[in-house]
């Protein structure tokens, strides 16, 4: 039995947890460009200005493919920060 490997990776964010890929999302990365590097296999992705910032709660998608070209969408998995607001004296 032999197992698919992915050979390429796409980076997705939207404004919503249950975006789609291409619809109100931009992609951002691609496994090595963009916001992320590939540096001996380790892809490592980071989104500075977002994530930690209470005006932009992104949603974020990693959409793997196959050598025969066939994609797989990972979970969407988010990012939520809110400001802290005064109390009452």
């Amino acid at each position: 039995m032999s197992s698919a490997r992915n050979v390429s990776y796409q980076v997705w964010r939207g404004a919503a947890p249950y975006f789609a890929p291409g619809v109100g999302a931009a992609q951002i990365g691609d496994g090595a460009t963009g916001i992320c590097s590939n540096v001996g296999g380790a892809i490592a992705c980071t989104d500075a200005g977002r994530l930690g910032n209470p005006a932009a709660n992104p949603f974020y998608l990693v959409r793997a493919f196959n050598a025969a070209g066939a994609p797989a969408d990972s979970n969407r998995a988010g990012g939520f920060t809110f400001a802290l607001q005064p109390g009452s004296p």
